[in-house]
């Protein structure tokens, strides 16, 4: 995964920030324009990001519609799989199957959602309805609401 995504961003001339709990997985050697972190906020990471790249976590998938940026996704098991289809169906991204997460596969599709008009606005549009949406309230009336 790691390796993949530091070929394509050395190939497309692009900064990278790893954030992982396995930086032993991260490949050595890196340029000084890619970094691994342990932990770093999202939400303060990606309003600056170009893109995010990861495994179609839920809770990453809503920090990346939040900021608006487009996602490369590596779905791997449980929810994730879903995520991505429905991700993709949104226009914010585009997913590649673990066989397939390759260098120059992943270079194809990271260059396809940075350069797409579309993906943009509809990532751009995406981080619209996010935030107008005061999804804590959505939940607290639907319990209330099952309660009785």
């Amino acid at each position: 995964f790691f390796a993949a995504v530091a070929a394509a961003c050395g190939r497309l001339g692009r900064r990278a920030l790893f954030l992982t709990g396995y930086p032993e997985q991260v490949p050595a050697g890196l340029p000084e324009t890619m970094i691994t972190r342990r932990y770093a906020p999202l939400s303060a990471v990606l309003p600056r990001a170009a893109a995010l790249v990861h495994h179609g976590g839920i809770g990453t998938m809503a920090q990346g519609f939040a900021a608006g940026v487009p996602h490369l996704i590596m779905p791997m098991s449980f929810d994730q799989p879903d995520n991505a289809l429905r991700a993709t169906r949104l226009g914010v991204a585009r997913w590649l199957s673990p066989p397939r997460f390759t260098p120059d596969r992943v270079t194809t599709a990271l260059r396809t959602l940075l350069e797409d008009a579309g993906v943009a606005r509809a990532a751009g549009e995406t981080r619209e309805r996010t935030r107008s949406v005061d999804g804590l309230g959505v939940v607290c009336d639907e319990v209330e609401r099952m309660a009785g």
